[in-house]
């Protein structure tokens, strides 16, 4: 799943593997800035110049979860319902990240965890 380009976003769904106790995420942050530098030009003179870069930081998020079979009908085939275990990440550009609702189940509308991530100054 891709999330590309998103300004200003506040809530996403994200899929989660029925057959993995593990699913592990990637979060892409970009962080453009100024460098200030001195070239040369083509006539041979010092400039001084401003480049706009920017830079890409990545975390991993390492979601531990029980997964267990829900049965609604014998005529239905099984839905899995999931229990977070436990969020493990990496810290480059997440400040952290808290489990607020462990059971996964069909409801979409539950917030089961929420990152926070560093400021970017």
């Amino acid at each position: 799943v891709a999330l590309n380009r998103s300004v200003n976003t506040t809530t996403m769904n994200i899929p989660i593997s029925y057959q993995s106790d593990e699913d592990v995420l990637y979060f892409v942050r970009s962080f453009p800035y100024l460098y200030e530098t001195t070239v040369i030009n083509e006539e041979g003179i010092e400039v001084d110049t401003i480049l706009k870069l920017t830079a890409y930081v990545t975390d991993t998020v390492t979601v531990v979860k029980t997964n267990r079979k829900h049965f609604e009908s014998i005529d239905c085939t099984p839905s899995f319902f999931h229990t977070i275990r436990n969020v493990t990440y990496t810290r480059n550009a997440i400040d952290s990240i808290v489990i607020n609702n462990p059971e996964v189940n069909y409801d979409p509308s539950k917030e089961h965890f929420r990152v926070y991530f560093k400021s970017r100054d």
